[in-house]
């Protein structure tokens, strides 16, 4: 079973070793946009989890041309948020890297995207998130209906990738907006 970290280490790899072109260097990583998710937990391990969080997205020089109609670029997600299990709630901040895919002018953007987390708080009475620091994956699926608007949700699983003796793991389930600028 390939676990959130082999995933991670996947993905890095593969933009290392990727053929590159590069894009407009005029500006280096500037702000993409800023987004806001809400999720709930995908109702499998008998705690009540939402999730909640702020980000921005920050562009990178790198992008590639995959065929004549498949566009593959990067962007770095910075994010803020919280998860909330049962009555308890835990703080995170994450930073890592998405795969974005995109077909023609279809406004449909798919990214993939890994990142190191650290929980703030990560155990109370009802639930043990196995330590503070923990790798998050996620799947997303954006429409873009207006040029300046995304709307789409996003599948996230945080794990801590088997690092300490509790994993459980944290999976929701988010719709997630966001102001592309």
């Amino acid at each position: 079973m390939v676990t959130s970290s082999r995933l991670g280490l996947i993905a890095l790899m593969g933009l290392l070793f990727a053929p590159m072109s590069q894009a407009d260097t005029t500006e280096e990583f500037p702000l993409l946009g800023l987004g806001a998710k809400y999720g709930i937990d995908d109702f499998s391990d008998g705690h009540d989890i939402e999730n909640q969080a702020v980000y921005a997205n920050l562009g990178t020089p790198w992008d590639w041309q995959v065929s004549d109609n498949i566009r593959m670029d990067t962007e770095v997600q910075s994010t803020l948020g919280r998860y909330k299990v049962d009555e308890d709630y835990f703080g995170y901040l994450m930073f890592g890297v998405d795969l974005r895919f995109q077909y023609a002018d279809f406004p449909v953007v798919v990214k993939l995207g890994t990142a190191p987390t650290y929980l703030f708080d990560d155990e109370s009475e009802e639930f043990d998130a196995g330590g503070p620091l923990h790798m998050t994956t996620h799947l997303t699926v954006l429409a873009n209906p207006v040029k300046w608007l995304d709307i789409g949700v996003t599948y996230q699983h945080t794990s801590n990738a088997g690092t300490n003796k509790e994993n459980p793991g944290i999976d929701v389930l988010s719709l997630d907006v966001s102001y592309r600028f």
